[in-house]
């Protein structure tokens, strides 16, 4: 929060500036310094707290099935790219009975046959891209085409 929001805020709720050194008013620096640390217990105080690997897959699921509302909100451009990159990394989750609720959840008509058709696409293209796939076993099928990929280029990401 930038302090001119900060600013406004306060001067809403009957704070008022003074005058400051150099001639300016504003509000007074201590004022800011507040404002930032309440807003840092806030957040510190509202961070999710887990206690066991359930709790976690529930809110993978429920974080995951409202990422996906509002990508599918979205119009095509900029904002909605962005927002399927935050979907396609709740599903990168590596918690093997996760990935799979948060699949089914969130997108039960992903299957294996659109991982391999973009799988396929790609290689066609003479291109190649991780975090593609979507199923359990297209994320195999797309961990040993890397793997390939990467012994053929002599290199390892090892």
């Amino acid at each position: 929060m930038t302090n001119e929001q900060i600013k406004q805020i306060f001067l809403a709720n009957g704070f008022t500036e003074k005058p400051q050194a150099g001639g300016h008013t504003d509000l007074n620096p201590y004022v800011y310094d507040a404002a930032r640390a309440l807003i840092e217990a806030d957040r510190e105080n509202s961070k999710p707290t887990f206690t066991n690997r359930e709790e976690i897959r529930q809110a993978v699921v429920t974080m995951s099935k409202a990422v996906y509302l509002y990508y599918r909100s979205l119009p095509d451009g900029i904002e909605k790219d962005e927002a399927y990159s935050v979907y396609k990394a709740l599903g990168f989750l590596r918690f093997s009975t996760v990935a799979k609720e948060f699949i089914e959840a969130i997108n039960p008509r992903t299957s294996v046959k659109d991982d391999i058709i973009k799988i396929t696409n790609l290689l066609a293209e003479n291109e190649w891209a991780e975090h593609i796939a979507n199923t359990p076993l297209g994320q195999r099928l797309e961990g040993q085409i890397t793997d390939m990929i990467n012994r053929f280029n002599g290199s390892s990401d090892e």
